[in-house]
């Protein structure tokens, strides 16, 4: 009894212990099988939770690139979101090598489907985290190449769509139409929906304010070396070179009016190319920084910024030692050549700034060039408001060539006014040609051109035909590095 109650237990205890074994094993199938479905429907929740976000936030993850499909489909809004998260990365991590060419390489797509907006955007939004990040001058240099991109790149765009509007032209079929810069959305559109990847070509409107952006850009370049004061300098005068070509009138049709000042010193263009003003101020700037002050003041003359070129005006004066009783002669020619850029209130209010000021007024004041320039602005002043009036909108006439074109004005009027300032001229010579001949050679000759249509001489018409206004202070600056 005692051997089979134990053989009893025994069994007992066996099976018990089968039934728990048995238990476990169904109950890690269980398991397993809950597992392996439960996973794959999380991931899935999460993963379509992920893509609700992204829809939101516009932006693509980075964990793993997009596919062609999926490129070809995106908008211009998403088209390098994936890039931008790892370009701030590697900005963070100071890897601006890598960062710049994720730059590139996004920009390039945008420019492959012949959106330059989008492109540009980018390039800008680029620079300005290079700029903003720059501490010790370790990424001016990929900000630089990034701004020479952008030029490059808008140059390229504007010179192809001109071509493709002459072939139309030409064929006779019908000329693209440019989009303003309104048109990102529709742009954005036809690239969500798969459109061809033509070039569309950019209004003057639009190009200009590619160019005002880019403008913004330079004010925030701060170069901490010669080098890269030199470099800025040589891109500015690309940037010039892009306004240029932008606002240059062709031969069937005018500029659109924009608010450009002409360059009529014969170096920087005239007659019928015209320069932003932004882009002068940039320059301005940029040469007063090299210590290039005449540029300085020639460009801050063009850009209307009277303000400015007087602290070019005084720093000049004290840089360069300037003797006391030659700081008249130093005012006249700022004035003169605001009155050269057709800007008589400049010109006013460079003189009152002038006589202002505690190194340059007791001495402009008590010259008689301050009378001057009084009469002489008061006077071409008038000339100017006659011209605008009858003739609508003069842009003078000459440009590189020195090639006159009178505005409409009755020769007896004409005569009437450019007899006074020839009076003028004469009567204040002793105070100006036998102290210095350029007065007489240059600004007096560009003066009568740009008011009264008589034809520069012929050594000024050689000189016309000169680049641009940046030239000689890059040639300074790089001489220096």
């Amino acid at each position: 009894m005692c051997s089979r109650s134990l053989c009893r237990g025994k069994l007992v205890g066996q099976l018990d212990n089968s039934k728990i074994v048995t238990f476990f094993v169904f109950w890690s199938r269980a398991q397993f099988s809950f597992v392996a479905v439960a996973i794959p429907v999380a991931l899935a929740v999460c993963g379509a939770c992920h893509h609700t976000n992204t829809a939101r936030s516009g932006t693509m993850s980075i964990s793993k690139p997009p596919t062609v499909r999926q490129r070809s489909a995106a908008t211009a809004a998403t088209l390098s979101g994936w890039d931008v998260v790892a370009f701030q990365q590697k900005v963070d991590d100071e890897e601006y090598y890598e960062a710049h060419q994720i730059v590139l390489a996004a920009a390039q797509r945008h420019i492959q489907s012949g959106d330059i907006v989008m492109a540009c955007g980018l390039l800008r939004d680029a620079v300005r985290a290079f700029l903003g990040a720059d501490t010790n001058n370790n990424c001016q240099s990929e900000a630089a190449d990034l701004l020479a991109t952008a030029i490059k790149h808008l140059k390229e765009h504007l010179s192809a769509s001109r071509n493709a509007n002459k072939q139309a032209t030409t064929s006779g079929s019908p000329r693209p139409r440019a989009l303003p810069p309104s048109a990102a959305a529709a742009v954005a559109a036809a690239a969500a929906a798969g459109a061809s990847s033509a070039q569309i070509p950019l209004s003057t409107e639009a190009a200009n304010d590619e160019v005002r952006k880019l403008c913004d850009l330079y004010t925030a370049w701060l170069p901490r070396t010669p080098d890269f004061a030199a470099r800025k300098l040589l891109s500015l005068r690309d940037l010039m070179a892009l306004s240029v070509l932008i606002n240059t009138v062709s031969e069937r049709r005018a500029a659109a009016p924009i608010p450009a000042t002409k360059s009529d010193d014969g170096r920087g263009g005239g007659g019928g190319v015209a320069v932003l003003p932004e882009v002068h101020r940039e320059i301005g700037h940029a040469c007063f920084a090299a210590r290039d002050f005449r540029l300085a003041v020639e460009n801050f003359a063009a850009a209307d910024e009277p303000r400015a070129a007087a602290l070019v005006l005084e720093a000049w004066a004290s840089a360069r030692r300037i003797p006391a009783t030659e700081l008249d002669l130093l005012v006249t020619r700022a004035v003169l050549r605001f009155l050269m850029a057709r800007n008589t209130a400049g010109a006013q209010r460079l003189r009152l700034r002038c006589a202002e000021s505690p190194l340059l007024g007791p001495t402009f004041k008590a010259s008689v060039l301050f009378n001057f320039t009084q009469m002489l602005t008061t006077t071409l002043a008038g000339v100017l408001g006659h011209i605008v009036v009858a003739n609508g909108s003069y842009i003078g006439g000459g440009g590189g060539s020195g090639d006159a074109s009178p505005p409409t004005l009755s020769k007896g009027t004409l005569k009437k006014w450019q007899t006074f300032v020839e009076t003028l001229f004469s009567n204040y010579a002793p105070a100006l040609v036998n102290r210095d001949r350029e007065f007489a050679d240059y600004y007096f000759a560009h003066l009568r051109r740009i008011y009264f249509g008589v034809k520069l001489p012929g050594h000024l018409r050689q000189k016309a035909s000169g680049g641009c206004v940046a030239r000689s202070s890059v040639r300074s600056q790089e001489q220096r590095v």
